[in-house]
């Protein structure tokens, strides 16, 4: 990791998540996760995205996983964005002037994680990876691309949205709660060295 990545890093988590980040490359995960229920349903008030019209929103081609591949905050590995289209995930990604500065990607099959496996119905999807570019935080920029993401599911039918936010990471549960998410189960998930594995539901909280 460069200097540059560090300090950001270090500017936009807390201390304990950057430990908790430094075990888990060590093999050594101990993790608490929200199931969190999302959805324009959930919409008491109208959300106000009046002012971001220099946007624009649209699915990602296969063609063009280097858009994503290619930004140096992530580092993907091609392969792996390879792999999630052919696990039929599909991604929203967000422009101005060209430029990509965020994504948010969704199956409408599955999802499939170590620690919480279910197969969609219908009218669900599963939300994952939602990112913003650093140099565009703090902005309203994510709660935009997830309530546009939310838009566009419903064309789909898909009402009922699903997706995890890790207990130590608090920009991923405030632009939550900015859009009425729903937190709905607290679950610990255990891997030592891939050796040993459970999960755990801690506490139901609706």
């Amino acid at each position: 990791m460069d200097i540059r990545r560090l300090k950001q890093k270090i500017l936009y988590n807390n201390i304990l998540r950057i430990v908790h980040d430094a075990l888990v490359k060590t093999g050594l995960n101990i993790s608490l996760y929200y199931l969190v229920e999302e959805g324009l349903h959930l919409q008491t008030v109208p959300l106000d995205f009046d002012n971001f019209n220099e946007y624009s929103v649209q699915f990602l081609k296969e063609n063009e996983l280097n858009i994503i591949a290619d930004i140096p905050e992530k580092s993907f590995k091609k392969e792996i964005l390879i792999n999630r289209i052919k696990n039929g995930s599909k991604c929203l990604i967000l422009k101005k002037d060209d430029k990509v500065i965020g994504y948010t990607w969704f199956n409408l099959n599955i999802c499939d994680l170590p620690f919480f496996k279910i197969q969609l119905k219908e009218n669900e999807a599963y939300l994952f990876d939602a990112y913003v570019l650093m140099e565009f935080r703090g902005k309203r920029i994510a709660p935009f691309l997830r309530y546009r993401c939310y838009k566009e599911l419903q064309k789909l039918n898909r009402t009922v949205l699903y997706s995890f936010s890790e207990y130590l990471n608090k920009q991923s549960i405030n632009f939550k709660k900015k859009l009425n998410a729903r937190f709905l189960i607290l679950i610990l998930y255990v891997n030592l060295f891939n050796k040993l594995r459970f999960r755990k539901e801690i506490k139901k909280l609706k």
